[in-house]
């Protein structure tokens, strides 16, 4: 069995030891808090081998894209210092269409792409691209998934971790 911690946004904190999904993430959270819970995670559960961190939506509304870029940047460097395989996730697609939430998304997930494209060990699932904005059950308040798209969003990161040949 693989074992994961999946570090993200509301409830998508999950951690997999030995096929078993624990979810613990906080609704309206951001970065800020995120840094510390993300430690204490990897200190709590040993058995952990991949980390999927998607962190960032609820910061756009209230921060700079480089300063939450920051915060997953320390999350990303907490991962791969301990020898963890590292999947980065990007702040998915809205009903956001003001231009200054557009920037500020394109700005973090540029950030993201780039990190990803710049470390062998790190893998990036481009959820922005891969869910657009128009499945209206997959999103609980047009900002945030409901449980369908987050089940649509563990498949495509399950697949990306896992291609088929």
């Amino acid at each position: 069995m693989w074992e994961m911690v999946v570090f993200a946004r509301l409830v998508f904190l999950s951690v997999v030891i030995h096929g078993q999904v624990i979810v613990s993430g906080i609704s309206g959270e951001e970065t800020t808090t995120m840094v510390n819970r993300l430690d204490q995670d990897l200190n709590t559960f040993k058995d952990i081998s991949k980390v999927v961190i998607l962190g960032g939506t609820n910061d756009l509304g209230f921060h700079q894209a480089n300063d939450i870029f920051d915060r997953l940047l320390q999350m990303y460097n907490n991962v791969l210092s301990r020898g963890l395989d590292l999947v980065v996730v990007t702040v998915p697609d809205s009903k956001i269409k003001v231009d200054w939430y557009l920037e500020k998304r394109f700005v973090l997930n540029t950030f993201i792409r780039e990190f990803a494209e710049t470390r062998n060990n790190v893998l990036c699932v481009d959820i922005e691209n891969l869910i657009p904005y128009g499945e209206t059950d997959f999103w609980d308040d047009h900002l945030h998934f409901g449980e369908k798209g987050y089940d649509q969003m563990a498949l495509h990161i399950f697949n990306e971790m896992h291609p088929v040949s």
